[in-house]
């Protein structure tokens, strides 16, 4: 069984930093690894130093797909991923994404069993 993960990113197509919702911890902390600078001082998301297609092209390593966007000069995109109902049991692991650029077309996401 699977449901669907939703997150949102926020962000001006013209900017160097990128506002990111509802990300898992360990997504988190693998796209902080990625983005030096990026930090954790705005309320209930994330500010990702990198551009925002550089940003989604990268969470789409991680799954997810862009579902719909909204706005003008500041944009918000909504984005979704499934999962595994077991996933959130189990936990997931996410590959050091610093040498991803190296690796062709291998999966980011790794489900442990625990």
């Amino acid at each position: 069984m699977s449901e669907n993960y939703y997150i949102a990113v926020k962000a001006s197509l013209h900017a160097t930093d990128v506002q990111v919702f509802g990300l898992e911890e360990v997504e988190v902390s693998a796209l902080f690894e990625r983005f030096v600078g990026s930090s954790r001082n705005i309320i209930n998301g994330v500010l990702i130093k990198g551009e925002p297609i550089r940003v989604i092209n990268l969470l789409s390593e991680l799954g997810y797909k862009v579902v719909c966007s909204s706005g003008e000069g500041e944009i918000v995109w909504t984005l979704c991923r499934e999962i595994l109902l077991k996933e959130r049991n189990e936990g997931v692991i996410i590959r050091d994404l610093k040498d991803s650029s190296k690796v062709s077309r291998s999966p980011l996401i790794v489900f442990s069993s625990h």
